[in-house]
């Protein structure tokens, strides 16, 4: 059976942190697309449990909503990335880059997890010698303040470079993170261009499905089945969508309510919203929404954190 999303409605944000007691936490960081707006760019989640904390996607700017969800880079165990467009992945090397220099040689390596090209993405990032940030990694090393700075935190000379643990991620190939279980499934986005991942994420009785970028499809509908909640990409209204040949490998608001009515998601929740609607949907469409999906529909805001409790779809109608 689905659970419940707590709290309910767009506008009761709560600070993140409520919700003690739930085996899954969610932060949406980030909740826009590769357009920039006033309000959103690029797209995030941060999903925590009693024993782990997991970035999943890292936009530009991930690394300043993290922090004001209440938690510092070196406190975050792993990132799990969905695919590789840069509204998705360009605050990860700042993200990477801070957690190493803060850690101070005192927390563990970062784990990294994610569709091909993904060992080849953080090579070419940070590989010793040659990597693109390889000269930022190399004064941090060897300068004397730099040294000093380091030793300051707590660290020992000498200093070693980064040592990021990679594992490229197929649908279906279970991984934890702690007690969270990830379990990829095909998102129907711009292959064979580039490799795309769902992910269905489960810690006790809680679970939450995050769409990453794809168009409506079978495999993430049964991903989805009887989720507690379904994030979900929400490019444009449909009809939008419709006329100007941009719905093949994303999807809109009546797609997104499809799913979540076809899998009996517990609740809806709509990232990744395109420039015409990032300010919000409109009320008809939210109506055309509701009368395919009768859950909570949540347009998402950066900063919201809920907590996820495991239920019955009928206790949540009601």
């Amino acid at each position: 059976m689905a659970g419940r999303a707590s709290p309910a409605g767009e506008g009761n944000v709560p600070e993140a942190g409520e919700g003690h007691g739930a085996d899954l936490t969610v932060s949406i960081l980030l909740s826009g697309t590769p357009t920039p707006t006033p309000t959103r760019w690029g797209t995030s989640i941060l999903v925590r449990s009693r024993t782990a904390a997991v970035l999943v996607d890292a936009g530009p700017g991930a690394t300043r909503r993290l922090v004001e969800a209440g938690l510092d880079p070196t406190e975050v165990d792993a990132v799990v990335f969905s695919h590789h467009h840069f509204d998705h992945t360009a605050g990860f090397p700042g993200f990477f880059l801070s957690r190493w220099d803060q850690g101070a040689g005192l927390v563990d390596e970062l784990s990294i997890y994610g569709p091909p090209p993904t060992s080849a993405f953080v090579e070419k990032l940070f590989g010793v010698g040659s990597g693109a940030f390889w000269p930022d990694l190399n004064a941090r090393m060897r300068a004397p303040v730099s040294q000093a700075v380091y030793v300051n935190r707590g660290g020992e000379l000498p200093r070693h470079p980064p040592d990021p643990q990679v594992r490229e991620i197929q649908p279906g190939n279970r991984f934890m993170i702690g007690d969270i279980e990830f379990l990829p499934g095909l998102a129907r986005h711009v292959q064979p261009y580039l490799d795309c991942n769902a992910y269905r994420i489960s810690a006790g009785s809680s679970s939450v499905v995050y769409t990453g970028d794809t168009e409506p499809c079978d495999e993430v509908v049964e991903l989805s089945r009887d989720a507690d909640v379904l994030v979900s990409m929400c490019w444009d209204e449909e009809r939008v969508m419709a006329g100007n040949g941009e719905a093949p490998g994303q999807t809109g608001t009546l797609g997104a309510a499809r799913m979540a009515s076809s899998a009996d998601v517990g609740a809806l929740v709509l990232t990744h919203l395109g420039p015409s609607i990032s300010a919000g949907i409109g009320e008809g469409e939210l109506e055309a929404m509701a009368s395919l999906y009768p859950g909570a529909i949540h347009q998402a805001v950066e900063g919201w954190t809920f907590s996820v409790f495991p239920g019955s779809a009928e206790d949540r109608a009601g």
